[in-house]
């Protein structure tokens, strides 16, 4: 649920109108709730952020242990072709694992940029 500045005041006010501390104390707490859940929302972005970053320089070592490992083959060889295409593969994505966590930081800052908003 949204809640502007506006419509706090507005539900606080309303809650205090009746004269009961306790509606008022009803109202702050479900709003409180409220916010809370969107605070979680964002410290779960920041962990999968370095969740997925570690996860990648864990997955580049293990790859680049697979290159390094695999023999050198020459073109009369049967796997040369597969070989050079695993090769070529991989080397590609190791470009594209950078894209992948400044993906995820914008879509963090415009989750953060919109919880602002509101």
């Amino acid at each position: 649920m949204k809640y502007t500045f506006g419509a706090i005041k507005k539900r606080i006010s309303e809650a205090a109108s009746t004269g009961s501390m306790k509606a008022v104390r009803q109202e702050a707490s479900a709003i409180f709730e409220a916010a809370k859940l969107d605070d979680e929302a964002n410290s779960g972005m920041v962990m999968s952020f370095i969740v997925v970053a570690i996860l990648l320089v864990i997955g580049v070592t293990v790859l680049s242990s697979v290159l390094s490992a695999s023999p050198a083959l020459n073109e009369n060889d049967t796997f040369f072709e597969t070989q050079k295409a695993l090769t070529g593969t991989i080397t590609s994505g190791y470009g594209l694992m950078a894209i992948v966590l400044v993906v995820m930081a914008a879509a963090g800052i415009l989750a953060t940029l919109a919880y602002f908003k509101r």
